[in-house]
């Protein structure tokens, strides 16, 4: 009887070792820098306009120069929204109410701290604006308006930072030709809008653009609505 050879087994093992193992190689897009430039293009485009129509409406009065401006914002991100697709602003009420609170804990206390410096302030750049025109222009109309610009186009394209900054800038271009003869209130006023920047673009990323926009009307509230509560303007 012969004996059958027995079937080499297959070495598993060594074969496994001997190939080389594949590593996932990190790929990267080439169009990116370009997309994001491309992003950030028509936002920017709609801040240049901006500044522009600011140039060119020097001569009008605050209250229409303000209306102006405040309408190319909202032109602007009608346009943009037209282009991109309509922004999504989803919210709860609870959001709406935390946006209050941190309006009027930003405000309040710099209403009743400083309320004759901010009376003063209010008559260098609105001039002989009644306070139900502030109301109207500063608690209801900005902050829609600029909260869909600034927070709802540009600080998606432009990151919170940059856009805190041009929102500081567009303070100064809003306010200079009230206030030019006054360059400490147009430094104050850069400077504390572009800080404000910064909390409302935090609260649009963490709580949404309604909340947002919600904090910027209390705080405009407390600082230029509260002071002529507390002492009637002359």
């Amino acid at each position: 009887m012969t004996r059958k050879a027995a079937a080499p087994t297959k070495k598993t093992g060594a074969t496994n070792a001997s190939k080389p193992r594949r590593t996932a190689r990190k790929t990267t897009r080439p169009g990116g820098s370009s997309a994001s430039a491309r992003r950030l293009g028509p936002p920017l485009l709609v801040y240049v306009v901006f500044a522009a129509v600011a140039l060119g409406t020097w001569s009008l009065s605050q209250e229409l120069r303000l209306l102006a401006l405040w309408g190319v914002l909202l032109i602007g991100s009608l346009l943009l929204g037209s282009q991109r697709g309509a922004t999504r602003i989803s919210y709860r009420l609870f959001d709406i109410g935390r946006g209050l609170v941190f309006g009027l804990v930003l405000g309040l206390p710099l209403a009743v701290l400083f309320p004759d410096a901010l009376l003063a302030t209010s008559r260098r750049l609105f001039g002989q604006a009644n306070p139900a025109q502030i109301l109207l222009g500063l608690v209801v109309i900005a902050p829609v308006v600029e909260g869909i610009y600034f927070r709802g186009f540009l600080q998606p394209a432009a990151g919170l930072a940059l856009t805190a900054a041009l929102y500081g800038l567009a303070a100064l271009i809003l306010f200079l030709p009230a206030a030019l003869g006054f360059p400490a209130v147009l430094l104050a006023l850069t400077v504390v809008m572009a800080a404000l920047g910064l909390v409302y673009g935090a609260i649009a990323a963490r709580y949404g653009l309604v909340a947002s926009i919600t904090c910027q009307a209390a705080t405009a509230f407390a600082l230029w609505i509260v002071p002529v509560l507390l002492r009637p303007m002359g």
